[in-house]
């Protein structure tokens, strides 16, 4: 990958870079279900309703 001195050519330069993106687009990508299933989780335990005294039910029933 490196030649004598340890420099790099342009192209090699090149490469790294497409690689570094790709890896990060894909990390992104790979993220966004994740987050968006964490978030309706969360938005649905918010919305649920709580009884005031666990275990007790309402009069009418």
């Amino acid at each position: 990958m490196t030649r004598y001195g340890g420099r790099r050519g342009q192209a090699e330069r090149d490469a790294i870079t497409v690689e570094i993106g790709y890896a990060l687009c894909s990390a992104v990508f790979a993220s966004v279900p994740f987050l968006a299933r964490v978030v309706s989780v969360l938005v649905r335990l918010q919305n649920s309703a709580q009884p005031s005294q666990p275990g007790r039910t309402s009069p009418d029933s």
